[in-house]
């Protein structure tokens, strides 16, 4: 590339962020400004996640499982599985129930689309519950903007997308445990007792027992947390959340374990670890730090830019909510960080684990949804907390997420231009074969 050119461009970046700033901060946006812009980037989200959800289709797997329900029904199907290759029975059920549905043009469609949603829905349901339990008073708008931007931020950092979000067979174990396990917590902590909840709590907790056993390990983790925080603590909320929802967390660590014990006691289980290498837990200590390593340096630093644009959104929300506070020096905040980056290195090395302990490497991209979701949410309650603690002039946190949000709009509005090309042609090339494949099988009957 030319000097010339690179200069040019140079100035043309310098000349829209001149105009930006002056813009902003001689005349000042009005408040409403903030709002437009992020509705706008919901907006283009949602299109972009609509036209990824219309052009899936079916694939590798799939097929199999397609053949499995029309062959022995859902639960037999379930059944077979449950006997020849794995214990998640409950996502058997789930992704059976899809395909028993295969020829039905907007199935997957409406699945994934559906999958999204619940995560949305769940996110943003726990997030409420939570803040209600320890009292914090947030308007609908900010808590809307932070369940979003944080479904946001998970999606866009996650590799392998199409594993991770689309994928029925994913979904329906990894994806779709979290969001119920988001429900089922939130209705933990919630004040609501009505017979409903505690149906619709049975059933999540039955769901996430049996979908992905090491998912349901680090559940029962979680919990078992629960229960030592609710005996020794002697604070107002330790004790608010021993008379509200002790039942409550008792009756969902019997139904996930219970769930969570017919899952490994599967004869399946046994025929796919005879195809795995002989396990080792000392040799598992040192292999599961080197894939946290490897994952940290390899695959997260692919995603900087995104966790940057995200950064501004979610400190110009926490500086809204804390603005009338006292401030915190930046050396206690830079302290209690390192304190809870040193926390997150452990709870990922525990997640890790087990996966490396059974085939001694970090296991499928699909299967990290959880670890990456606690990477976001880290990365999401310190820019949260950073603005609500640390921010004291307005303008510049106001400025800096404006640019983030034109920016995030503008890359979205290529994404979906792009996108719908790239599916939109790979869709049509896959009914084209399947179309094929169909008038040949009809040939030769």
């Amino acid at each position: 590339m030319k000097a010339s050119n690179i200069v040019m461009k140079l100035s043309y970046f310098k000349l829209i962020y001149l105009l930006l700033k002056i813009t902003i901060l001689k005349y000042r946006f009005p408040k409403f400004l903030e709002k437009i812009l992020f509705f706008s980037l919901v907006g283009l989200s949602l299109i972009l996640i609509f036209i990824l959800s219309f052009y899936n289709r079916f694939a590798v797997d799939d097929y199999f499982h397609i053949h499995n329900v029309a062959t022995n029904g859902i639960w037999e199907g379930m059944i077979k599985g449950y006997n020849n290759w794995g214990g998640r029975w409950t996502s058997y059920l789930l992704f059976n129930v899809v395909y028993f549905f295969y020829e039905s043009r907007f199935i997957l469609f409406i699945y994934s689309l559906s999958v999204i949603i619940l995560f949305i829905y769940a996110l943003h349901f726990f997030i409420k519950q939570l803040l209600l339990f320890v009292e914090k008073k947030v308007n609908k708008l900010s808590l809307f903007s932070i369940s979003f931007l944080i479904f946001l931020l998970f999606f866009l950092i996650s590799p392998e997308k199409g594993e991770i979000w689309f994928w029925v067979v994913s979904t329906a174990m990894y994806l779709n445990s979290l969001s119920i396990f988001f429900i089922l917590t939130g209705l933990i902590i919630s004040k609501n007792n009505k017979i409903i909840h505690y149906l619709l709590l049975s059933i999540c907790a039955i769901y996430c027992g049996g979908s992905s056993e090491v998912y349901a390990f680090i559940f029962l983790l979680i919990f078992t947390s629960l229960i030592i925080w609710m005996i020794f603590s002697k604070s107002n909320l330790g004790i608010n959340f021993k008379k509200q929802s002790k039942n409550k967390l008792g009756i969902s660590i019997l139904l996930l374990f219970s769930s969570f014990l017919i899952s490994i006691l599967a004869s399946g289980n046994k025929i796919r670890a005879s195809w795995l290498p002989e396990p080792s837990f000392v040799n598992t200590l040192y292999i599961t730090f080197k894939e946290l390593i490897k994952f940290i340096i390899l695959k997260l630093p692919s995603h900087n830019w995104w966790i940057l644009l995200f950064f501004l959104p979610f400190m110009h929300i926490g500086y809204i909510s804390g603005k009338n506070i006292n401030k915190l020096s930046f050396a206690k905040f830079q302290k209690n960080f390192l304190y809870s980056f040193i926390i997150l290195f452990i709870i990922l090395y525990i997640f890790l684990f087990p996966a490396c302990y059974l085939l001694s490497e970090i296991g499928p991209t699909r299967s990290l949804s959880f670890p990456i979701f606690l990477i976001t949410l880290f990365i999401a309650f310190w820019s949260l907390t950073a603005g609500y603690y640390c921010i004291k002039k307005a303008y510049i946190i106001r400025y800096g997420n404006i640019i983030s949000l034109f920016i995030l709009i503008f890359v979205f509005s290529i994404l979906i231009i792009k996108q719908q090309e790239i599916v939109s042609n790979y869709a049509k090339k896959l009914d084209q074969r399947t179309l094929f494949l169909k008038k040949l099988q009809k040939t030769k009957k």
